[in-house]
């Protein structure tokens, strides 16, 4: 039974192994025809300014559709009916209780608290929830300033494309032509990818702030119902959530920043080109490993928040309904 097992998974190898040489061996030759004939011109990789002046468009553009929706007539009078039928339903079952003797003073004025709160929160709610992003954007901000010296939320990822595009390897002596052309394609696909990731974590923040500022309002009156009560804690779990990525994604850039420019001895936050024409090969595989290490830290971003808001339990209607009572029986105590 073993040699048949044997013979079974060897004959796999056997038919995908020359299948894989044949695409390295390719790749090999088409290398070496592109070291060859190809000439090492310059680049133009253009301007970071270029990716940051589109993002800033679209979120101008955004932030108006946004505050556009919020104050649509379809969308609050859908929330509106919401919040009445809602309450008419508590308001119903406190008449039946108290016909029956099953409702007293307190009950009744923790209720009315209850609405009024709520009625509160949908009143309030695009102050609130503009206030808790500018507390994400100053918080984030003091961080990245204690450490680069800025509070623009592009500069950590404006800073890791300049440093990557200052990058010039020149012409290589360690290498043969074919490898040094290989090897600069690998750097640059690092490089591009620790760029691509770095933007990535500087927008995406806002883009979900925007997403739970959208559909947040109509969650709002779930607040009333303890059973229901879950939606809006499923909300606010996803609202601080993009909340807490915006400023974990901020720590890492500004780590990423730290640990490139120690590694490649250059001053925090200047712009400068870096020579490592010269470099041995484990100065070059050091390099990779530094900014693949900034790439893994980056994407990691999301479970850092995960593990951050990923057990809490909020508890806001239980927590809305306690605060009403307590309040109600503050009020009417002697």
């Amino acid at each position: 039974m073993t040699s048949t097992v044997g013979y079974k998974v060897n004959r796999r190898v056997a038919t995908t192994w020359p299948i894989n040489v044949r695409l390295f061996t390719a790749l090999v030759l088409f290398l070496l025809v592109a070291a060859g004939e190809v000439d090492a011109a310059p680049v133009d990789t253009g301007d970071y300014d270029a990716i940051t002046q589109g993002f800033e468009r679209f979120f101008t553009t955004s932030n108006g559709a946004v505050d556009a929706i919020l104050a649509a007539d379809d969308y609050e009078t859908f929330v509106e009916i919401l919040y009445v039928v809602f309450a008419l339903i508590l308001i119903f079952f406190a008449v039946t209780h108290y016909i029956h003797g099953q409702l007293g003073v307190p009950d009744a004025l923790g209720l009315i608290f209850l609405l009024l709160f709520t009625r509160l929160i949908l009143e309030q709610y695009e102050t609130l929830t503009n206030a808790l992003w500018d507390w994400q954007l100053g918080f984030g901000g003091a961080i990245q300033a204690a450490a680069l010296g800025n509070t623009d939320i592009y500069g950590p990822a404006a800073y890791v494309f300049d440093l990557m595009m200052g990058i010039n390897m020149g012409a290589m002596n360690i290498f043969s032509p074919a490898v040094e052309l290989l090897t600069t394609v690998v750097a640059v696909l690092f490089a591009g990818l620790l760029v691509l990731v770095a933007v990535f974590a500087s927008v995406w923040s806002l883009w979900g702030f925007y997403v739970g500022k959208i559909v947040g309002l109509m969650f709002v009156p779930t607040l009333m119902f303890q059973r229901l009560s879950f939606l809006f804690d499923g909300w606010l779990r996803f609202f601080f959530g993009f909340l807490i990525y915006g400023v974990m994604a901020r720590v890492n850039l500004v780590l990423v920043v730290i640990a490139l420019s120690s590694f490649l001895d250059v001053p925090v936050g200047d712009k400068v080109n870096i020579d490592i024409s010269s470099a041995t090969i484990f100065e070059i595989i050091a390099l990779l490993a530094f900014i693949f290490v900034g790439f893994i830290a980056l994407i990691s971003t999301g479970r850092f928040v995960s593990a951050v808001v990923g057990g809490v339990n909020i508890g806001a209607g239980g927590m809305m309904a306690s605060v009403s009572m307590r309040m109600a029986r503050t009020i009417l105590r002697p």
